[in-house]
Formats: C-alpha cells, sequence, structure tokens
C-alpha cells in the first residue's frame, strides 16, 4: 500500500507540476510555445533530465554521505539491505532507461517493476 502511494505521489506530482509549469509559461514566458510539437519535446526531455538527477539523488542517499532516514531506521540489517537494493534498482532503471521516457507513467512503471536483489537486474 506504501509502495502505490509513493507510485501515485509520483504521478501527481508531475501532472501537477507539468500543468502549472506549462500555465506559468503561457503567462510570463514569451507568450506561446514556439509549436505544440517543441511543448510535448521540451516536456519530455525535462521528464528524462528528472529522471537522471533524481537517480543520482536516490543513490546519493542510499550509497553516499547523506542517507535516508527511512532506509538507515529499519532495525533489522537484511530487511535493510533488501530496501537499499531495491532503491539502488530503481536508481539504476531510472538512470539507464531515462533517454526511452516519454511519460510519467513510464517512469513509475520501471518504479513499480523495479525488484531488490544483486546482481542489478
Amino acid at each position: 500500500a506504501y509502495r502505490q502511494w509513493l507510485l501515485d505521489t509520483l504521478r501527481e506530482t508531475w501532472l501537477v507540476f507539468e500543468t502549472e509549469f506549462s500555465h506559468a509559461w503561457e503567462r510570463h514566458g514569451n507568450g506561446e510555445w514556439p509549436s505544440p510539437t517543441f511543448r510535448r519535446k521540451y516536456m519530455r526531455q525535462l521528464l528524462q533530465d528528472s529522471a537522471g538527477f533524481g537517480a543520482a539523488e536516490i543513490i546519493r542517499r542510499t550509497i553516499g554521505l547523506a542517507h535516508a532516514a527511512d532506509i538507515d531506521g529499519i532495525p533489522d540489517g537484511n530487511a535493510r539491505a533488501v530496501a537499499e537494493s531495491l532503491a539502488l534498482n530503481i536508481a539504476r532503471a531510472w538512470l539507464f532507461e531515462r533517454h526511452h521516457l516519454s511519460s510519467i507513467g513510464e517512469l513509475a512503471q520501471l518504479t513499480q517493476s523495479a525488484r531488490p536483489g544483486y546482481p542489478f537486474p
């Protein structure tokens, strides 16, 4: 249930951002997008860049100096290792598949299909 809530939050956050960003561009930008095709490509590139940055952040918070309390706070070492490997596998999927993403639904699907374990899939 928690994982589903996170996936729903991921989708909803992006959709709200995309809507608000588009409205801000129309209100405060140059008045209009150069073309509908440009707008779609721009937003797709922004999603892909966000996935790459998000992957780097997951890795940094999992194995870097800035650990995440929600993972570090798991008292059982085995359960913590499972959570860490899941986080790293999600990050790996985001990083290596980001150039193929065209929607937030695809990013959510990558996240949902990730599994813990080593070696990495």
